[in-house]
């Protein structure tokens, strides 16, 4: 069990780690490669997906220290080989068709009815039909923000909230809905729609991670298989939550 206080320092960490991240993606953005903002802001410049693996690159190392000061490795979160490879594919499976089912019904229930809106400061517009800024990107929803995000959100603030809450099965799935929101709450610039849509998908994600006895790869698995199907929608339509 983690004390309040140490959740609230590590907390800290990760908010350094995020604004670190974000800062350097920013200034080799901006400052290195002098990429126009509009070509940043819809994704259409092909360096600019090359530029975001500067986040996991920066946060996670600052998160493996925030772990290693309590003793503790991403291992022990489960970044761990699965038991048997047929139980992984399995797990990624069921939970990549779950999760597909929790979006479409997120869509029509929830986003279409309140008619939010798909986009905001930020949009991935730029890559419908650029298939230069489309492999890049590709490659980054592959290899990077599944990950990136994975680690974060589901390893790193979903152990230490439920851990602080007692490290029992309640907690931890109070730990799920809280970090779902957190993990809404970061896709804000997307727009409301994007942000509604990766709270709750969060939060299920957050459940598959329980019931795939808490392995982070087969989240991590799923995440990515899962932008890699919202990216083809961006670059077939131009956006990737159709009303």
């Amino acid at each position: 069990m983690i004390s309040k206080f140490n959740v609230a320092v590590d907390l800290v960490f990760w908010m350094v780690a995020v604004f670190l991240s974000v800062a350097v993606e920013a200034f080799v953005v901006l400052r290195v490669l002098r990429l126009p903002i509009s070509s940043v802001l819809t994704g259409a410049n092909p360096l600019v997906w090359v530029a975001q693996f500067c986040q996991p690159l920066i946060a996670l190392p600052i998160l493996t220290v925030a772990l290693r000061r309590r003793g503790e490795r991403w291992s022990s979160l489960g970044l761990i080989k699965p038991s048997t490879w047929w139980l992984f594919a399995r797990q990624v499976a069921i939970g990549l068709l779950v999760l597909c089912v929790a979006g479409y019904l997120i869509r029509q229930f929830i986003i279409a009815p309140l008619q939010l809106p798909g986009t905001g400061s930020v949009s991935f517009s730029g890559i419908r039909g650029n298939v230069a800024a489309f492999i890049p990107a590709l490659a980054y929803a592959l290899l990077g923000v599944g990950l990136n995000e994975e680690l974060q959100f589901r390893g790193f603030i979903q152990s230490r909230i439920a851990k602080a809450l007692g490290d029992r099965a309640t907690s931890w799935r109070v730990a799920v809905v809280i970090t779902g929101l957190l993990f809404g709450i970061a896709h804000g610039a997307l727009g409301p729609a994007n942000m509604v849509y990766a709270a709750l998908g969060g939060i299920v994600v957050g459940g598959i991670y329980l019931w795939a006895d808490r392995n982070l790869w087969v989240v991590v698995a799923i995440h990515s298989l899962f932008d890699v199907m919202r990216l083809v929608q961006f670059f077939v339509n131009g956006n990737d939550l159709p009303m």
